[in-house]
């Protein structure tokens, strides 16, 4: 059991760092994913080995060949249970997984993945309403067909009012997260909505702490420090900047 929990904690620091294109190099260099993978496959369900393994493959999963769909599988059972107290950490996994691009949004998509995400976000719990958020706008931007199902099933007032009601408790990371979705979702020529998500950006601008807005901090640490693009969707959100003309 000891070397079982000394395990799970290298998992842990493995998991921070994989977020790091420099880390996920090394991660496939030295065959550290192909442990990982065997690791997986005899790892106990629901436990914190199978979800630390999941959040450090999804990194790096498109360099594996044909471990795709096994990873995805492991995924897709936490979805389906909004309490899971792990289930913030696979989401940050599938948000990752997903942003590598069409083909792996199409494979959760054919999992009947984007409804099990809306009844999440249905769930209003704030502590996956970001993330659930974020997979939302990856879904749209790579399946653009999802963002009519989207709008059927999601309130953008709902959207709204959660960002509003629950402000104190946001992370920069996590408002981030819901603004980008209401980018995607939000009907321009609608003036209702466009009134609410305007709310919703000068709240941001106005009351969000000063650390947020800092203009010293590095490109490559924006992951860290998402301030920078949070500013520049606000902006986006009450101002549709003009389509680019060459």
């Amino acid at each position: 059991q000891e070397d079982a929990t000394q395990a799970d904690d290298v998992l842990l620091v493995l998991t921070k760092l994989s977020m790091h294109s420099s880390i996920q190099e090394q991660l496939i260099d030295h065959e550290v994913s192909a442990v990982l993978t065997q690791l997986l496959k005899t790892a106990p369900k629901a436990s914190r080995t199978e979800v630390y393994c999941i959040v450090t493959l999804a990194a790096v999963a498109d360099r594996i060949a044909g471990f795709n769909c096994s990873l995805l599988d492991r995924m897709m059972p936490y979805l389906t249970d909004p309490r899971n107290e792990h289930l913030s950490d696979v989401l940050l996994a599938l948000g990752v997984f997903l942003n590598k691009g069409r083909l792996h949004c199409k494979m959760f998509s054919s999992r009947k993945g984007p409804e099990l995400i809306m009844d999440l976000l249905k769930s209003k719990l704030p502590h996956i309403s970001g993330p659930c958020a974020d997979i939302t706008a990856i879904l749209v931007m790579w399946l653009p067909r999802l963002r009519s199902e989207f709008i059927a099933k999601l309130s953008i007032e709902d959207l709204c009012a959660d960002v509003i009601n629950n402000f104190e408790t946001l992370t920069a990371l996590r408002l981030l997260q819901l603004v980008n979705c209401l980018l995607v979702l939000r009907d321009e020529n609608n003036k209702h909505q466009a009134k609410l998500c305007t709310e919703v950006a000068e709240k941001t601008l106005s009351e969000g702490p000063s650390e947020w807005w800092r203009s010293d901090i590095p490109r490559t640490a924006l992951y860290q420090h998402p301030g920078m693009q949070l500013l520049r969707s606000c902006i986006r959100l009450v101002k549709p900047l003009p389509a680019h003309k060459p």
